[in-house]
């Protein structure tokens, strides 16, 4: 009985590790998943900051400095995305905007799997993306951004004959959770979309370097697979 019990256990535990486990959903568009690389190109990047939700106020002012928690969000994770971005893709240059023309679009329903789906306004028939500062190539959008901190509990158990001991240990993980699509805006056409998470296990304690790896972690997730990424800069 006791080693049933035990069994039973081990499947309760994969079962909550597997509920756990970061998911990340990406579809790249035929036309750009196998195509050469493109550059010399332009990004705008539009940060949609209207559901922004964050989980750890309390971490981010002592990493981040004092302020409006969302305030000093939206303004550390523009400049380290824009910034991680240029760095690891072929654009010219990458610069967050704001729309100027938002009457040209219409609501698109993006199917990402089976039971998950997205919604974006894009551009419609023989129409562009207008911003205020650049006329770019190509267009980034990112919503639904949502930023906190994970924590998972693993158990270990030995058999009987080992003494039957129970251990358990908690990782901690800053999260940072986000739909995306990325905009061909001369082809006027999508390149690529998804949803997903990036996690930077936290060490003892949480300082600036963990978000900022953060940060980076969830740009590489953008950029994967896409035909703008620098050589070794991103596994394809």
């Amino acid at each position: 009985m006791k080693k049933i019990n035990l069994i039973v256990m081990g499947i309760m535990l994969l079962i909550l590790l597997n509920s756990c486990t970061t998911v990340r959903h990406s579809m790249i568009m035929p036309e750009y998943k196998n195509s050469p690389v493109i550059k010399n190109k332009t990004l705008a990047v539009y940060f949609d900051y209207s559901s922004l939700a964050i989980g750890n106020e309390s971490s981010l002012v002592d990493d981040l400095g004092e302020g409006v928690p969302k305030d000093i969000f939206k303004d550390f994770f523009t400049r380290s995305v824009t910034t991680n971005i240029q760095n690891l893709s072929y654009f010219s240059r990458v610069e967050p905007a704001q729309f100027i023309n938002t009457n040209d679009m219409e609501t698109t329903q993006l199917k990402v799997s089976d039971k998950i789906y997205m919604k974006f306004d894009l551009p419609t028939e023989e129409n562009i993306f207008q911003f205020d500062s650049i006329q770019p190539d190509f267009v980034l959008l990112i919503k639904d951004i949502f930023v906190g901190e994970r924590f998972e509990t693993s158990t270990n158990y030995s058999p009987p004959n080992s003494g039957g001991v129970t251990t358990s240990s908690t990782k901690r993980y800053l999260d940072i959770n986000c739909e995306y699509l990325i905009w061909d805006n001369t082809a006027m056409r999508i390149v690529a979309y998804g949803k997903g998470r990036s996690s930077n296990k936290v060490f003892i304690k949480m300082n600036m370097k963990t978000w900022e790896n953060a940060v980076k972690d969830f740009s590489r997730f953008l950029l994967k697979k896409t035909p703008f990424v620098k050589n070794g800069a991103v596994r394809r």
